[in-house]
């Protein structure tokens, strides 16, 4: 019930908004099957028990919300050192990497390193998620992108 609390305000401003959405029970070519669709679309077959496996990923909303209605939350002063998306902002590529993610009890990113080795931070608005840390010298376990594993 938390999570569908959280899911109706983002369907009330962003509900026309593309997003890319991976299914988590598909591969092709080793990675998960990925579409566009309306987030309203999204969250509609979530409603009605289909689409177990979508998952929003890599949903750039703070982009989206900063363009629509300008500054949409303030990063906390403890995170704000943040030498990627700085990067990003300074020259004007048009995107940073401030991601949102949602998903139901069967989605999940496989094992990954963040984009250009830099960090990330979560927070789970609802619901449970498991992670598995890796120490930087066992980082070979890693498996490349496209094993089938």
């Amino acid at each position: 019930a938390a999570g569908r609390a959280f899911l109706e305000p983002l369907r009330e401003r962003f509900g026309e908004e593309e997003v890319t959405v991976h299914d988590c029970s598909k591969k092709v070519l080793g990675r998960y099957r990925t579409s566009e669709m309306r987030l309203d679309a999204l969250f509609a077959l979530w409603e009605r028990g289909e689409g177990a496996s979508l998952y929003l990923k890599d949903w750039n909303l703070a982009m989206t919300a900063t363009a629509a209605e300008g500054e949409w939350y303030t990063t906390p002063p403890h995170f704000a050192s943040d030498w990627l998306n700085g990067f990003a902002h300074a020259t004007e590529q048009g995107s940073d990497h401030r991601f949102v993610y949602v998903g139901r009890a069967s989605t999940f990113t496989p094992l990954h390193t963040d984009v250009l080795c830099s960090y990330s931070w979560s927070f789970n608005v609802a619901g449970e998620k498991k992670w598995w840390l890796i120490p930087p010298e066992d980082g070979w376990y890693e498996a490349p992108a496209t094993s089938n594993k």
